[in-house]
């Protein structure tokens, strides 16, 4: 019997070729249509609380004023310092505040990379320019008070002797970005070391430029087949100096990037010109985030001046932001789902539609022995094929709208097995709505069928 409801509703499919075919597509387009609403959902809730669970958003971001063009009014009005500057030692703060349990310093920093193609290039630069009949600037002009933030220069002979030490690292790289960070930020974060170690708080006062590096950037460092614990003490040549490394962080996210000891060692006009020192406080307890952050807004007002420190929460900012995607998600999986009702109700109207014109073929099945739950398989079969085909074109439809809609939220990542969930239970509707007229067919008399027109 299988074989024949197989032939019975080739028969039909082709025999009403257009009428089927727009069935599929509607229901391809219903399930497209909400699959990809109820996986922006799945995939707005799972991204939320991974981005919540994240340490970023379990702290408390401590940083200066903007310039006095930047304020809503002028310092001048204001009762307040205009030497306010952060250092790792305003970090005491934390020791106030039971609540907090990492504190640490976590700034941008950037890597300069001399290699051959570098010096080649400032090579020929001063000789353009010397031929122009221009004197090269005097190195000290414009020196910063500290030796340290003068950068390096070598020359091509430097380059080949650094080259030549068997503890040198020449990297082809341009440059590579980090960041500068007490020792509070590893723990605060849970990072480990696959080689080597941490840089400690006695480190942040040495005079020898540290480095912890990502598996990733290790990678680029080393020789085809190297083992990364071969890089544990090398020296990287950079223009801001030689810098070693101590450690090899282990896979994570961002491995890219490398990690140094903070150090302040500016001082006066230019220290505040350079620097942009922010403090973050880890709170474990989030739900003392408010109360610790106007805390820390109170501390750092009686040390500063009302106005001078800005506190932020970055955790309430994300909570506002993902209660909107939330709700618009929502909103889209709704009018995602009323249409695929809409395109189910008619499916199942024309499906019933279907069968009526079948009433004298269906008679003489009967008539011929046919039961009448065979005849109600037939017509399961074929509301089962019509969504069987709509729901494989309507997941190759979700896949582009679900980005889109992901894309409109901002939400990135997602998996595609929200995706799959939705196409399934998608499906599992319309195939419920293609079923309810199966009933109908089991009632028919086969005498009056077989007198139907």
């Amino acid at each position: 019997m299988l074989n024949e409801s197989g032939k019975i509703i080739s028969r039909r499919f082709m025999d009403r070729f257009l009428e089927s075919g727009l069935l599929v597509i509607a229901v391809a387009l219903g399930i497209g249509a909400a699959s990809s609403g109820i996986a922006l959902l799945a995939n707005t809730i799972s991204t939320s609380r991974e981005l919540l669970e994240s340490p970023a958003y379990k702290e408390i971001v401590v940083s200066t004023v903007g310039e006095a063009d930047d304020m809503e009014e002028p310092v001048s009005l204001k009762a307040v310092q205009e030497t306010a500057v952060l250092s790792s030692e305003d970090l005491d703060a934390a020791d106030l505040l039971p609540a907090v349990s990492h504190a640490y310093v976590f700034e941008s920093k950037r890597l300069d990379f001399i290699n051959e193609e570098s010096v080649a290039r400032e090579s020929a630069m001063r000789a353009q320019f010397e031929a122009e009949g221009n004197a090269p600037p005097a190195d000290d002009s414009e020196a910063p008070p500290e030796d340290d933030f003068r950068p390096q220069q070598y020359s091509e002979e430097d380059l080949a002797q650094m080259a030549a030490e068997s503890n040198m690292i020449i990297s082809d790289l341009d440059e590579v970005n980090g960041y500068e960070v007490t020792p509070g930020f590893f723990e605060a974060w849970d990072i480990q070391t696959s080689a080597g170690s941490l840089f400690t708080t006695n480190d942040m006062n040495g005079d020898t430029d540290l480095v912890v590096i990502g598996s990733a950037l290790a990678e680029l460092f080393l020789e085809e087949g190297g083992d990364p614990d071969s890089l544990i003490g090398k020296k990287i040549l950079t223009r801001q100096g030689l810098s070693t490394i101590i450690g090899i962080m282990e896979n994570q996210e961002h491995s890219e990037l490398f990690y140094s000891p903070y150090r302040s060692s500016a001082f006066g006009d230019f220290r505040r010109m350079v620097m942009n020192t922010q403090l973050r406080f880890t709170v474990d307890d989030t739900e003392k985030l408010d109360e610790t952050a106007a805390q820390l807004q109170q501390w750092f007002d009686s040390q500063f001046g009302d106005g001078q420190i800005v506190i932020s929460n970055p955790r309430s900012e994300a909570e506002q932001l993902i209660s909107r995607n939330t709700g618009l998600a929502v909103l889209i999986m709704f009018l995602s789902l009323s249409g695929l009702f809409i395109a189910s109700v008619n499916v199942s109207n024309i499906l019933m539609s279907r069968a009526m014109r079948m009433k004298k073929h269906v008679g003489i099945l009967m008539a011929l022995g046919a039961s009448r739950m065979s005849i109600s398989k037939l017509f399961a079969w074929e509301s089962a094929a019509i969504t069987a085909a709509g729901a494989l074109l309507g997941m190759v439809l979700s896949m582009p709208l679900g980005n889109y809609m992901q894309a409109s939220l901002e939400i990135s990542g997602g998996t595609w097995l929200f995706t799959l969930m939705g196409v399934l239970l998608s499906a599992a509707l319309t195939l419920g709505f293609g079923l309810l007229p199966v009933r109908q067919y089991s009632k028919i008399d086969p005498a009056i069928a077989m007198r139907a027109a």
